[in-house]
């Protein structure tokens, strides 16, 4: 059954790494969506530029700081300030000293003016002493709404900020439905903040947002569920997501999820396409349901041949065709699989 099952699978473009895979996703009773790349299409675009007022820094010369900086990193939010930046034609600058620092943003120091120049969220303004108001107001305003803020500094100064947005899946509501009427707790996690966090739920139906997260924090969320008694499934794409996908008790890397996320994941759904994951969910069942039924058959088959061999009831020639038999009915059980 796992055989045929795994070969299911594999022809809808799932990939069951280990047979104990159908039985973990048989059990699950929580299933935690990381949200860019999984339920969004992981291709942010620049919405618009805002700029502040007190230092009149033009948007030209924004995007020039911004895309400075976002040519260095391989994250979507600097792919797409970057690809802006070409879009625009505009030059960058020269930088040295350049660092990432996970969760809060970019930061190098301008070899023109010889200055600290940073791209990130409001932690990295905390991180680097940066007077926050102007991200304050930025972030209960409107525009944290429409999408992610990366704030814009220039010599300790908050000079602007870009609002970035990205675009949910079209499959992603339903799959998200789909998997709430099997009885799943569904949940996202997302190292946005709970506004846009808010906003994405609540289009999708989703139960439980866990928002402003660390990437390395995201690991700890799925174990305190799991404390609690839950069974949890962690679907993502990202390096970041690899140490959550495997503390989940299992991990379901996507289509284009990275070689990293790809090797932690239990199952590795060919395709970017989230309706896999339901299909995944229900193959699982169907898989496991037919192990049972296999098992059951086998143990009635010998409940009442053997006795019945022993006494002599049976011949020896019968009881062989049967055992046959019996083996037969349970391939022949496990191939409906490939047909449901």
């Amino acid at each position: 059954a796992i055989m045929v099952g795994s070969g299911r699978g594999a022809k809808n473009g799932i990939l069951f790494k280990t047979g104990d895979s159908f039985e973990r996703a048989k059990n699950i009773s929580t299933i935690i969506f990381d949200k860019t790349g999984t339920l969004t299409k992981g291709t942010p675009a620049v919405k618009k530029i805002v700029v502040n007022r007190k230092y009149k820094f033009p948007d030209d010369k924004i995007l020039k700081i911004a895309s400075s900086l976002a040519n260095n990193s391989e994250h979507p939010l600097s792919k797409a300030v970057s690809g802006y930046a070409q879009e625009k034609k505009i030059q960058t600058t020269v930088i040295s000293d350049f660092k990432e620092l996970k969760g809060k943003g970019l930061t190098a120091k301008c070899q023109e003016h010889k200055v600290i120049i940073a791209l990130g969220n409001i932690k990295l303004l905390s991180e680097l002493k940066v007077n926050a108001d102007f991200a304050k107001v930025a972030i209960n305003s409107s525009d944290s709404g429409i999408g992610t803020l990366l704030f814009v500094v220039h010599d300790k100064n908050l000079v602007g900020y870009i609002v970035i947005a990205d675009k949910i899946r079209d499959e992603s509501k339903k799959v998200i439905s789909g998997l709430k009427k099997l009885g799943l707790f569904v949940a996202m996690i997302t190292g946005d903040n709970q506004k846009i966090a808010n906003a994405v739920a609540n289009e999708l139906k989703i139960d439980n947002v866990i928002a402003e997260v660390l990437p390395s924090e995201k690991s700890a969320e799925v174990k305190k569920l799991q404390k609690h008694g839950e069974k949890v499934v962690f679907v993502g794409d990202g390096i970041n997501d690899a140490p959550s996908l495997v503390q989940a008790d299992l991990g379901i890397a996507t289509g284009n999820a990275t070689d990293i996320a790809k090797e932690a994941g239990q199952i590795i759904l060919v395709q970017s396409d989230l309706e896999k994951v339901y299909e995944a969910i229900i193959l699982s069942h169907k898989t496991f349901g037919t192990i049972k039924q296999n098992l059951f058959w086998a143990f009635f088959y010998n409940v009442i041949a053997i006795p019945l061999a022993i006494s002599g009831i049976l011949s020896p020639i019968i009881a062989a065709g049967a055992m046959a038999f019996s083996s037969v009915s349970v391939v022949l059980n496990s191939l409906r699989i490939s047909k449901k």
